[in-house]
């Protein structure tokens, strides 16, 4: 899952809110503009990967990228609206 800084940059913090904790809101933002980009099945990827991540049911505002632990606050209704896109 992508994080939100890169693993390499100095800022670098899995649990920093916007320095390092991957967002699904993001990754599916990703995923749908590589699936109008035609790239069909990185977005597949990129789709499964983060329902998997949110069948936790903390529908998170974000995850800790190594360890996909729930982070922020939960309930979060971005996370339950990009679930109920994808599935339906």
């Amino acid at each position: 899952m992508p994080p939100s800084t890169s693993p390499l940059a100095p800022e670098f913090d899995t649990r920093s809110y916007w320095r390092g904790p991957q967002w699904p809101i993001m990754s599916w933002l990703f995923g749908w503009a590589l699936d109008r980009l035609g790239e069909h099945q990185p977005a597949a990827r990129l789709r499964e990967a983060t329902l998997q991540q949110v069948s936790d049911g903390t529908f998170a505002e974000y995850y800790e990228p190594k360890t996909a632990e729930p982070l922020g606050s939960h309930k979060q209704s971005w996370t339950a609206a990009l679930v109920l896109d994808w599935v339906l």
